[in-house]
């Protein structure tokens, strides 16, 4: 699904059913939504998850520096099942940090609680 949606342009600059944005789209593809989560969770899906670093590097890539996309990927990589992705999230993090504006630090995105989350657990 997640490569079909990167080649069907209509998929990442439209609208799609209820999801307000292709950003909110995509999260879900990559298992950013609350779904997704209980994979991530457990260290049995390492190896899937590993698997997955050229489509998270191409998600980061086009989504950042969203405030969304940056929390959802940071509380990500402290999940179990994303380690073999930590040191090179946490460059691509630092790298983006250059590019937040101030509406990106707003009690609604919790970016800065995604952002200590991750500090703390490495």
């Amino acid at each position: 699904m997640i490569d079909y949606a990167w080649t069907r342009e209509n998929l990442r600059q439209t609208p799609v059913r209820n999801h307000r944005s292709d950003g909110e789209l995509f999260r879900h593809l990559m298992g950013f939504s609350s779904f997704g989560h209980g994979y991530f969770e457990d260290k049995k899906y390492r190896q899937y998850v590993a698997s997955m670093k050229p489509e998270y590097d191409k998600w980061t890539e086009n989504f950042f520096p969203h405030p969304e996309a940056t929390s959802a990927f940071a509380s990500f990589l402290t999940f179990p099942s994303s380690v073999d992705l930590l040191r090179d999230g946490v460059r691509r993090l630092a790298e983006t940090s250059s590019m937040f504006e101030e509406w990106h630090w707003g009690d609604y995105y919790h970016l800065d609680y995604a952002l200590l989350k991750l500090l703390e657990y490495d």
